[in-house]
């Protein structure tokens, strides 16, 4: 190293080195050329993103008709929570779609009585909404699985391509 280029090794300015770097350049581009030529092995990348946009397209195609089911149920059954007056906050509304819910507004030790009215309020609502909605949850459950298997492939395929990185 000198005081001029103290950072870089010294400049060997032969002509020897020069060609011994043309030469491993030349040699380390052969496979990439001889590469070229041939004709590429598909991708396996690609066809695990094209089986994952499929299998996300039947998921989203799922939960849209859960979403339109349960919009049918606001509509004819009224919202899935009730309005629950808190008996611990005189003056505040508690929106209620769990019993654990109206528990917190209403502790069944102290309130048995109001307690049990809102329960059973909750359980009208309910049973009228999976009056019109059925059992929504088998809905997607196949579509669902599928998109997590399509996935965990996706995420197990290793490109084989600069392209598919």
């Amino acid at each position: 190293m000198t005081l001029e280029r103290p950072m870089f090794p010294p400049v060997d300015p032969t002509r020897r080195r020069f060609l011994s770097v043309a030469a491993a350049g030349a040699v380390a581009a052969l496979p990439f050329a001889c590469a070229a030529t041939a004709e590429p092995a598909p991708d396996p990348i690609y066809a695990a993103i094209e089986a994952h946009r499929q299998a996300h397209a039947a998921s989203c195609a799922a939960s849209a008709e859960v979403r339109r089911l349960r919009e049918l149920a606001d509509k004819i059954a009224g919202p899935r929570k009730i309005d629950v007056p808190s008996m611990i906050e005189p003056g505040k509304i508690i929106s209620a779609g769990l019993w654990g819910d109206i528990e917190q507004a209403i502790p069944r030790a102290q309130f048995p009585e109001q307690y049990a009215h809102y329960a059973a309020l909750l359980d009208e609502r309910c049973a009228a909404r999976f009056a019109v909605t059925g059992d929504t949850d088998p809905i997607g459950d196949d579509a669902y699985g599928a998109e997590w298997d399509a996935l965990d492939e996706f995420a197990e395929t290793a490109p084989t391509t600069l392209a598919g990185f």
